[in-house]
C-alpha cells in the first residue's frame, strides 16, 4: 500500500509542481512526451536484447526454421568461413576465470585509476561486477594465406558478445548508475607474423577490427539517461570511438612476442596501398521528395558518402535530379588487403532527416588484384538505382622515375610520419635562450609565469602540409614525452610542399619547439626514409624530436607477370571481353578435352559464372597421362555460354587448341663433375628399324670445362660452405651502411629449389617450385634493405640471375650509394672499423652498429662528433665552393685525417 502511494505521489508531484509555479501546461505535456519516448526507446531495446539472447541459445532451430522458409537446398553453405565450435567449447569453459581475471583488473586497476583522476570522484566504486554466464562467441573463423608474406598468418574472427554482464558503480552512496547487458558484434583479425623457427613459433600477435563493430548498452541508475533518443547515439558512438582509437583501423592492438620484435613495426606497418575512387554518376534513383501529402512524386537531392575504415568523404549535393552526376575524384589509404572495405551510403538531402537512397559495399582486396575498376554498380537495400564507379588501386613505389606532380590536382605520393617521441622539452617558451620567439610572447600578460609555471608541460605534436593539419594525443606532465603515433598525408607537389611541425603545451596553450622539413629532402634519402632525432628550433639547446619519416611515390603497378599464366592455369584468369550471347551478358564456362579421346569421362568443365563477359574461375584440372603418350595429344579448350535446350542463343565464345608442347631434360650432377663433362646433342628421324631412311639429322658436342656455365660467378672454391651449396648459380657483394653483405643464390633447375643466403645465413628457401623463372625477394642487414633476385631464361637452357636493391640494379644502386655516402676503413687498437656516412641523414655507421652523435657548428662548416672506444672521431662538412662537388665530409680519428676509401 505504501509503495503504491509513493508511485501515485511522484506521478502526480510534478503536476502539482507547474500548476503551483503558475507554468504553462506545455510542460507537462512536453515532460509526458519525452517519458513516453524514452519509454519506447527502453522497451524496444529490452526487445533487442532479448531477440538475441533467443537466437543465441537456439541458434540451430533458428536458422534451420529461417532455412525453410527460404527453401534453399542442404548443400548451401559458404566454404571460406569455417565454424569454431572447438573454439568456442574452450572460451565457454574458461569463460568464469576470465570473469574472475577482470574482476581483479577492474578493481585493482581501472578503480584506482579513476578515482585519482578527479578530486571529485575520490568515493568512485565498483559495487558489482559480473561478467554473466554467456561467454563471447565466434561465430566463424577465416583463415588468409593466399597472396601474402609467407612469414605471417591471418585469422578474420567474426565475434558476437550477447553479454548478462551487470557492472554496478557508486559515487558517495549518491549516485548510482551502472550497465546491465550489451551487445558488440564485428569482425576482429588476428595477425600472427613474424613465423620463426623457434619457440613460441610466432614473433608477435597483432589484433584489430576491419571496421568500427555494432556495439548497443543497456544503462541502469542514473545512465537510464543515455537511453534517451538522441543521448543513446552519443553515447554508445563515445564508447565506439574510445574502441576505435585502440583497435580500429588504422590503428592495432600488438603483443610482441620475443624481444628481436620492433613494436612500432608492428603496430604502424606501412599501408597496402591508395584507392583513388572517381565518383561519376548514379542513374535511376528513387525519388524521396512529394507533395500533396504523397500524392505527387518529386525528384530527390543526392548526395553520397564514401568510407574506408575511420575516413570518410562526402559529396557535393545535386538538386532536383535522379540522374546526377558528380565526376568528383576522392583517395583512402588501403592499410589491409584483403580485408577494408569501400562502402558508398547515398542519401537525399532534406531539411530534417536525409532520405537513404541506396548502399553498396565493394571489396578492395578484388581491386588490388585488377589494378582498375570502370563499371556500374547496382545499389542495395533499395527498389532501384545505379552508380558509376572508377575505382584505380596506386601502390607505394619508391621508383622516382614513377613520380608525375602537377597531375589535375591529384596527388602524386604519401608521406607516412611515426612519431615516437621528443626530449628535454623545456617547460614553456621562457626558457628559450637566445631567440625572439619567447621574447615577443613575453610582453603579453597571457604568458606571465604563475605558479604552474614550473610544472612540466602536457605536450601534443601538430603536423601540418599546406592547410592539412593533424594532431596528436597529449602526453601529460612531462618533458620528455612518448606519443607512439603514425599520420599519413597525400602529397601533390614533392618539390614544392613542407611537413611543419609544431610541439605544444596543451595546458599554457604555447609553443615548445618547432620544425619545418622540405619533402624534397626524403628524394635523395635512403629508401626515401629519414629516421632520426631532429634538433628542434625555438626550443633548448637539447631539445629533440624523434620521429620517422617515408615518402612514397603513388603509382599504377603493371600486372605481376608471374600472375599471367598459360596452359592449363589460364583457367586462373579466365578470358576477358567475352561476347555477349544474348542482352543479359553470357554465362560462360570452359570445357576441355585432351584429344584424340571425346569421351563424356575424360571431359572437363569449369562451374558457370552468370551474367558475365569477364569470369574469374580460378579452378584447375589435370590429366594422368605418360610422357610418351602426351607428346601425340593435343589440348582443346573452349569457352561456351550455358544456354537452355531451347534457346537460340550463340553457344561457343571462343576455342583454342594447345599441340606445340616444349620438352626440358635436365641432369642433377654436382657443379664440380659438371665441369669435367661433355654434352653430346643430337637431332635425329625417328625411323623404323628395317628401313634405309637418313637416320641422323645434326649433332653438337658441347665441352662443358671450356664454358662459363653460371654466368658473372668464377670465383667459387673461396668460400668454405660450397661443398653444401650443390645449385649455387650466383654471389653477389653489397655495401650497405652496417656492412658489406655477400648474398649467395641456389637454383635446382630439376625441382624448382630457390635458397637464399645472407653471409652465410639462410635468409629464403623455396623446396620446390612449378616455375623455374620469376623472382624472390628478402631483407638484407640491420637495415632490412629489400633484395630481389630475378631468374631469367636465355637462350637454350641457360638462366640469367640479376640482383636488385631496393628496386634498382645492383649497379646503379652503388652508382646513386656513392653519392649519397661516403665510406672509410682505419684500424683502432688491432680492429678494423669501417664508418659509414649518410650524407642525407648525417647517420654514422660503424661495423654495422649506428653511432650516437653530437652535431656542432664551426666557422667554416659544422662537425658531427662521435667515440670509437677511447678514441675521439669527427666527421667534418666543408663547402666546396662548387656547385657540382657541394659538400666534403672528412673523417678526422684523433686529429688525424683519414682518407675516403672506395667500394
Amino acid at each position: 500500500m505504501l509503495i503504491h502511494f509513493g508511485k501515485v505521489f511522484l506521478y502526480l508531484f510534478p503536476v502539482y509542481l507547474v500548476g503551483y509555479l503558475g507554468l504553462s501546461i506545455s510542460w507537462v505535456l512536453f515532460a509526458l512526451m519525452l517519458w513516453m519516448w524514452w519509454k519506447r526507446n527502453r522497451t524496444s531495446k529490452l526487445a533487442r536484447f532479448a531477440a538475441a539472447v533467443d537466437f543465441l541459445d537456439n541458434e540451430r532451430h533458428v536458422i534451420t526454421e529461417g532455412l525453410k522458409e527460404l527453401n534453399m537446398p542442404a548443400w548451401v553453405h559458404f566454404p571460406d568461413v569455417e565454424k569454431a565450435d572447438w573454439l568456442n567449447q574452450i572460451l565457454d569453459q574458461a569463460w568464469p576465470y576470465f570473469g574472475i581475471f577482470m574482476e581483479k583488473v577492474f578493481r585493482n586497476s581501472i578503480e584506482p585509476a579513476v578515482r585519482a583522476s578527479n578530486i571529485h570522484l575520490k568515493t568512485f566504486t565498483f559495487t558489482k561486477i559480473h561478467f554473466g554466464e554467456k561467454p563471447l562467441k565466434i561465430k566463424g573463423v577465416k583463415a588468409c594465406t593466399k597472396g601474402l608474406d609467407k612469414r605471417q598468418v591471418i585469422l578474420d574472427l567474426q565475434i558476437s558478445y550477447v553479454a548478462d554482464c551487470e557492472i554496478n558503480v557508486e559515487i558517495k552512496k549518491i549516485c548510482k548508475a551502472g550497465v546491465k547487458g550489451m551487445q558488440l558484434h564485428g569482425t576482429l583479425r588476428v595477425i600472427l607474423e613474424p613465423l620463426i623457427g623457434q619457440s613460441p613459433l610466432v614473433g608477435g600477435v597483432t589484433f584489430f577490427f576491419i571496421r568500427r563493430p555494432l556495439l548497443e548498452i543497456n544503462w541502469t541508475g542514473l545512465t537510464n539517461l543515455l537511453d534517451v533518443p538522441g543521448l543513446n547515439d552519443m553515447s554508445d558512438g563515445a564508447i565506439l570511438d574510445i574502441i576505435s582509437s585502440y583497435m580500429v583501423l588504422p590503428n592495432r592492438y600488438c603483443v610482441p612476442l620475443i624481444d628481436q620484435v620492433q613494436l612500432a613495426q608492428m603496430r604502424f606497418p606501412l599501408p597496402s596501398g591508395v584507392v583513388r575512387v572517381h565518383l561519376i554518376e548514379a542513374e535511376d534513383l528513387v525519388p524521396k521528395d512529394t507533395y500533396m501529402m504523397g500524392m505527387v512524386k518529386g525528384k530527390s537531392d543526392p548526395y553520397a558518402n564514401l568510407r574506408v575504415g575511420t575516413q570518410s568523404n562526402r559529396s557535393k549535393t545535386i538538386k532536383e535530379n535522379l540522374n546526377p552526376k558528380w565526376n568528383e575524384v576522392y583517395e583512402f589509404v588501403v592499410h589491409e588487403a584483403p580485408g577494408q572495405d569501400l562502402e558508398l551510403e547515398m542519401f537525399d538531402e532534406d531539411p530534417d532527416k536525409d532520405d537513404f537512397l541506396g548502399s553498396l559495399v565493394i571489396e578492395l582486396g578484388e581491386v588490388m588484384k585488377d589494378r582498375v575498376v570502370d563499371e556500374w554498380f547496382p545499389l542495395s537495400d533499395i527498389e532501384r538505382g545505379k552508380v558509376h564507379l572508377k575505382l584505380e588501386w596506386l601502390s607505394l613505389l619508391m621508383d622516382l622515375d614513377r613520380l608525375v606532380e602537377n597531375n589535375h590536382n591529384l596527388s602524386c605520393a604519401i608521406l607516412v610520419v611515426y612519431l615516437d617521441s621528443a626530449y628535454n622539452l623545456p617547460r614553456n617558451h621562457f626558457e628559450y635562450s637566445n631567440n625572439e620567439y619567447g621574447m615577443k610572447k613575453n610582453k603579453n600578460p597571457k604568458y606571465l609565469k604563475s605558479k604552474k609555471s614550473n610544472g612540466e608541460p602536457s605536450a601534443h605534436v601538430e603536423f601540418s602540409i599546406d592547410k592539412e593539419l593533424q594532431k596528436s594525443k597529449v602526453s601529460r606532465s612531462t618533458k620528455d614525452p612518448v606519443w607512439e603515433e603514425s599520420f599519413t598525408f597525400f602529397i601533390k607537389n614533392v618539390h614544392s610542399q613542407c611537413l611543419t611541425i609544431k610541439i605544444k603545451d596543451d595546458d599554457k596553450k604555447c609553443a615548445l619547439g618547432v620544425l619545418s622539413i622540405p619533402l624534397k629532402r626524403l628524394l635523395t634519402a635512403a629508401e626515401m626514409t629519414m629516421d632520426q632525432r631532429f634538433q628542434l628550433e625555438h626550443a633548448g639547446p637539447s631539445s629533440m624530436i624523434k620521429m620517422k619519416a617515408m615518402l612514397r611515390v603513388l603509382a599504377m603497378k603493371e600486372p605481376d607477370p608471374d600472375s599471367v599464366y598459360t596452359g592449363l592455369n589460364a583457367l586462373k584468369k579466365g578470358p576477358l571481353n567475352l561476347i555477349a550471347a544474348s542482352q543479359g551478358g553470357s554465362d560462360p564456362y570452359v570445357r576441355i578435352y585432351l584429344f584424340p579421346e571425346r569421351s563424356w569421362s575424360s571431359r572437363k568443365k569449369t562451374t558457370v559464372k552468370k551474367r558475365s563477359v569477364n569470369p574469374l574461375f580460378d579452378e584447375k584440372f589435370e590429366y594422368s597421362v605418360p610422357l610418351e603418350e602426351a607428346q601425340r595429344r593435343k589440348l582443346d579448350i573452349a569457352v561456351k555460354h550455358n544456354k537452355s535446350f531451347t534457346s537460340h542463343e550463340r553457344k561457343e565464345l571462343g576455342k583454342i587448341s594447345v599441340d606445340n608442347v616444349i620438352f626440358r631434360f635436365e641432369y642433377s650432377v654436382p657443379l664440380e663433375e659438371a665441369q669435367r663433362r661433355k654434352l653430346d646433342i643430337a637431332v635425329k628421324h625417328n625411323k623404323s628399324f628395317t628401313s634405309h631412311e637418313r637416320k641422323e639429322l645434326g649433332k653438337v658436342l658441347v665441352d662443358l670445362s671450356q664454358h662459363d656455365l653460371i654466368q658473372g660467378f668464377t670465383q667459387w672454391s673461396r668460400y668454405g660452405h660450397l661443398e653444401k651449396m650443390t645449385d649455387l648459380v650466383a654471389v653477389w657483394e653489397v655495401a650497405l651502411s652496417d656492412g658489406v653483405h655477400k648474398i649467395e643464390f641456389e637454383h635446382g633447375t630439376t625441382s624448382g629449389k630457390r635458397v637464399a643466403y645472407v653471409d652465410g645465413k639462410e635468409a629464403l628457401r623455396r623446396d620446390w617450385m612449378f616455375k623455374l623463372v620469376g623472382k624472390e625477394t628478402f631483407s638484407v642487414g640491420g637495415t632490412e634493405t629489400k633484395a630481389t633476385i630475378n631468374i631469367d631464361a636465355v637462350s637454350g637452357f641457360a638462366y640469367e640471375y640479376t640482383l636488385e636493391i631496393n628496386g634498382k640494379s645492383l649497379k646503379k644502386y652503388m652508382e646513386n650509394r656513392s653519392k649519397t655516402s661516403s665510406t672509410w676503413v682505419i684500424n683502432l687498437d688491432g680492429v678494423d672499423c669501417r664508418i659509414v656516412l649518410e650524407k642525407d641523414t648525417m647517420d654514422i655507421w660503424c661495423n654495422g652498429k649506428k653511432m650516437e652523435t653530437a652535431g656542432e657548428f664551426v666557422d667554416d662548416g659544422t662537425e658531427t662528433h662521435f667515440t670509437i672506444g677511447d678514441h675521439d672521431c669527427y666527421i667534418k662538412a666543408v663547402s666546396s665552393g662548387k656547385r657540382r662537388e657541394g659538400i666534403i665530409h672528412s673523417l678526422i680519428v684523433d686529429e688525424t685525417e683519414i682518407p675516403e676509401a672506395a667500394e
